[in-house]
């Protein structure tokens, strides 16, 4: 299963608040992107790069992938909010929204490392231990 054409993330996160097309279209979305993920489809370039032909640089590579966890960022947040005003999925899933939690903060250390100039020193700031181990390659305990 392949998206067909470009996909508008802004919906998962919250970003379109007039969209009311419902959980099941945007489940369906999710799971074409997921799909397409694991088929190793490539993100289309912008229209500018495609018309230049020209890849873009290392640190604009860093700034973009930065933008992209950021947004997972958001989607995991918007996600874990709307199943957490459900009393009886915060109570039924406690732990899983709490993973989800997690994995947000954890994407979010990855953008600013994938972001920040000097990506050792932005290792060393990490005040997740297991993050700041993992990422600076010690061999964990």
């Amino acid at each position: 299963m392949q998206c067909e054409g470009p996909t508008d993330t802004r919906e998962a996160t919250g970003e379109l608040p007039g969209d009311r097309r419902g959980a099941a279209a945007g489940q369906s979305r999710v799971d074409h992107i997921q799909a397409a993920v694991r088929a190793g489809a490539m993100l289309a370039a912008s229209a500018s790069q495609e018309a230049e032909g020209s890849p873009i640089g290392r640190a604009e590579s860093d700034r973009l992938l930065a933008e992209e966890l950021r947004l997972l960022r958001r989607m995991l947040d918007t996600a874990t909010s709307a199943l957490s005003e459900d009393i009886a999925v915060l109570m039924r899933h406690e732990k899983a929204l709490q993973t989800c939690d997690i994995a947000a903060a954890v994407l979010e250390i990855l953008a600013r490392v994938v972001a920040a100039p000097d990506r050792a020193a932005a290792i060393a700031g990490v005040e997740m231990h297991e993050v700041r181990t993992r990422l600076s390659g010690q061999p964990r305990a």
